[in-house]
């Protein structure tokens, strides 16, 4: 097990980040290089679960698939799990709070968990966890500040 936490600071308002965070259909958008799918098989206000197909070319050179169950207290935090592939029973929690600039901080704590068959190379995905989480959320940003 390896945990993790992110914190960063962004102008956006949090309602609008929230609801981009949930639209889990265009994270494709954002990383085609890294995601060739993702598919939502359940979607309501409080959970939704997505089948995502990841392409790794520098760490793993291979695709992996993995479902994930996405329990959504809006609009104060996304807990997720991963519920099947390799990083089974790993956890991500975001948080959402205002700033007092009226823009958001968002905490991630992460506890990736791996199988035998990854252990080694756990430090570079927990690496690389952090990294796209960044990328995605100053991501996100620019296209609620360009709105």
């Amino acid at each position: 097990m390896s945990n993790f936490e992110v914190i960063l600071e962004l102008p956006c308002k949090k309602n609008q980040l929230f609801d981009l965070t949930i639209k889990y259909e265009n994270y494709k958008e954002f990383f085609p290089n890294q995601i060739k799918k993702i598919e939502i098989i359940k979607d309501s206000a409080n959970l939704k679960i997505t089948k995502e197909i990841l392409v790794f070319k520098s760490i793993l050179k291979k695709e992996i698939v993995q479902e994930t169950e996405h329990v959504i207290k809006k609009p104060e935090y996304i807990e997720s799990r991963i519920i099947s592939g390799p990083l089974k029973n790993s956890k991500i929690k975001i948080k959402f709070e205002d700033t007092l600039d009226f823009g958001t901080l968002i905490t991630i704590n992460g506890e990736l968990k791996t199988n035998f068959k990854y252990k080694i190379i756990t430090p570079i995905i927990k690496k690389y966890y952090k990294s796209i989480s960044r990328s995605l959320f100053y991501k996100m940003n620019g296209i609620l500040m360009n709105a």
